[in-house]
């Protein structure tokens, strides 16, 4: 993803369960919290990458 210009996605260890959780509420069909969560850690790692 990252060679195609995607930012990377890093889901840290303090997420991990907002990440199961979103994971389950997506098998049942609900892929808001799963959206949502993506746009978190991807805004966070575009934060860092263009503040360093």
């Amino acid at each position: 993803m990252l060679r195609a210009g995607f930012p990377p996605a890093v889901i840290g260890q303090t997420q991990s369960e907002t990440y199961r959780k979103a994971i389950e509420s997506g098998l049942g069909m609900d892929t808001t919290p799963l959206t949502q969560l993506m746009a978190a850690v991807v805004s966070e790692s575009l934060d860092k990458l263009i503040t360093h």
